[in-house]
């Protein structure tokens, strides 16, 4: 349990580290601001989970709850984020209205609320040999449409603009669809499907699979025409 979390917390420092170098390098770019929204928001989600297995391994319920309800937020924030990341990368077909940020700023809220103050999303862990059984409630059958309506509209803007798209912007487009899809489909195998069904099994694969979009997205973005 232990080698899980050290190598959770390597993974998490590494997309920590990329993020704040994307940032403070592309300070006013609005594709590396919400890229690095995206890249921080997977990192919360990789360290929450190393805190999900530190506090198991040390028989701490109540932290082990927290990290829990953390991983869920990171994860509403990492969708939004690359939704929005889709709307402006590698170019804007047209400008993000005001209205839009309610697509963030809704979520966020909703299941922020339903997360931390009520037990309508989650209302337990139990620990079996190793594995994690989730005892959800009925709200929570709210978060798997979200997750996938969201990231079917992200993957669509960006093929919708891979069509409109030559040269860089089409190389680029490509290949940043291959990572993601690879990534996400490993992520919806291993976690989101099972956790849907009250189960995850505790090896790791879904957070090591953010490695896949980490550093083939970042080579992408960062390979400037």
């Amino acid at each position: 349990m232990l080698n899980y979390f050290y190598l959770l917390l390597a993974v998490g420092l590494i997309e920590l580290f990329l993020g704040i170098w994307l940032l403070i390098k592309y300070q006013r770019s609005a594709i590396n601001t919400w890229y690095g929204l995206f890249i921080f928001s997977v990192a919360a989600w990789v360290f929450s989970n190393a805190g999900l297995y530190l506090s198991e391994y040390l028989g701490n319920n109540n932290s082990l709850f927290l990290f829990n309800q953390l991983t869920w937020l990171a994860g509403v924030v990492l969708t939004c984020a690359f939704l929005f990341f889709s709307f402006v990368f590698p170019f804007s077909q047209k400008p993000i209205k005001k209205w839009a940020y309610l697509l963030f700023l809704i979520p966020l809220t909703l299941f922020s609320f339903l997360v931390f103050f009520t037990d309508n999303f989650q209302t337990d862990i139990l620990i079996a040999a190793n594995s994690q059984r989730y005892v959800m409630g009925d709200l929570f059958y709210l978060f798997p449409p979200f997750f996938f309506v969201y990231w079917i509209w992200s993957i669509t803007n960006l093929a919708k603009k891979y069509q409109a798209a030559d040269g860089i912007h089409k190389w680029q487009i490509k290949y940043l669809l291959i990572g993601i899809i690879v990534s996400l489909l490993i992520i919806i195998g291993v976690d989101i499907i099972p956790i849907t069904f009250g189960w995850k099994v505790i090896n790791g694969v879904g957070e090591f699979a953010t490695l896949i979009w980490l550093f083939f997205t970042s080579y992408i973005i960062l390979k400037k025409p």
